[in-house]
C-alpha cells in the first residue's frame, strides 16, 4: 500500500473498500414501504393527487403542480398507497414549528442538525446555554459535538421566536420559525451566559 501524502493537521482515514471492491454490481430489490415527499425543493409543495387504497406505477404522478414554483411528483414504484401524512423535512423551508418545552426544542435542534450533517440522531452530545442580555432571557445556544472536531450549532432567539441553525464553518443554513415560544425551564444542565 503506498503512502498517502499529507499536510498538517491533514486527516486520511481508510477507504475500507476490501468488502465490495471484488464484488459484482447487483440490482437491490424495491424496498416494502417507500415515502415519496411531496416537497423536494423550495418551491410549494405539489398537491396529492391519489388516496390511501389507490394503486400506482412507476412513472405515474402522485403529486400535482400547486403553484407558481412547483413541479408534480411521480411515483418511484409500483404499488398501493397507505397513508398520506405530514411529516417534518429536513429541508430549507421554514415552516412554523409547535415545540412546547425547551425539552421539544433541544430533540427538534438535535434532530435537524444530525440529519443535514448525516449523523446518528442521539449518539453525540449536545449542550445548551441560556442567553441573557442583562437579567433577562434572549434565547439559548445548542452545541452539538459531533466525530473528531465537528461542531455544529443552532440560536433560538426569543425576541424573533426563530431558531437559526449553522455548520461547521459557521455559516447559516436553515432559519425555523416557531409557532410559539417554549417555556423556559432552569435546571442544573441549562448554563447561562452574557450575550
Amino acid at each position: 500500500m503506498s503512502k498517502v501524502k499529507s499536510f498538517a493537521g491533514g486527516t486520511h482515514p481508510p477507504g475500507n473498500k476490501g468488502l465490495s471492491s471484488g464484488a459484482s454490481i447487483v440490482r437491490l430489490p424495491a424496498p416494502e414501504v417507500v415515502s415519496v415527499p411531496l416537497c423536494q425543493h423550495l418551491g410549494a409543495p405539489s398537491k396529492p393527487v391519489v388516496k390511501p387504497g389507490d394503486e400506482v406505477k412507476k412513472g405515474s404522478v402522485i403529486g400535482e403542480q400547486n403553484g407558481f414554483i412547483s413541479l408534480p411528483t411521480h411515483s418511484p414504484v409500483n404499488g398501493k398507497v397507505l397513508r398520506i401524512e405530514k411529516v417534518p423535512m429536513p429541508h430549507m423551508r421554514s415552516r412554523p414549528r409547535h415545540l412546547q418545552t425547551l425539552n421539544d426544542l433541544r430533540t427538534y435542534v438535535n434532530e435537524t442538525l444530525c440529519l443535514r450533517f448525516q449523523l446518528e440522531v442521539d449518539v453525540f452530545p449536545i449542550r445548551q446555554r441560556i442567553l441573557v442580555r442583562g437579567v433577562r432571557p434572549c434565547g439559548v445556544l445548542f452545541c452539538l459535538y459531533g466525530p473528531g472536531s465537528l461542531v455544529l450549532t443552532a440560536v433560538w432567539e426569543t425576541d424573533t421566536n426563530a431558531v437559526l441553525f449553522y455548520g461547521p464553518n459557521g455559516a447559516r443554513f436553515h432559519r425555523t420559525k416557531l409557532a410559539s415560544a417554549p417555556a423556559f425551564e432552569r435546571t442544573a444542565a441549562s448554563a447561562e451566559t452574557r450575550a
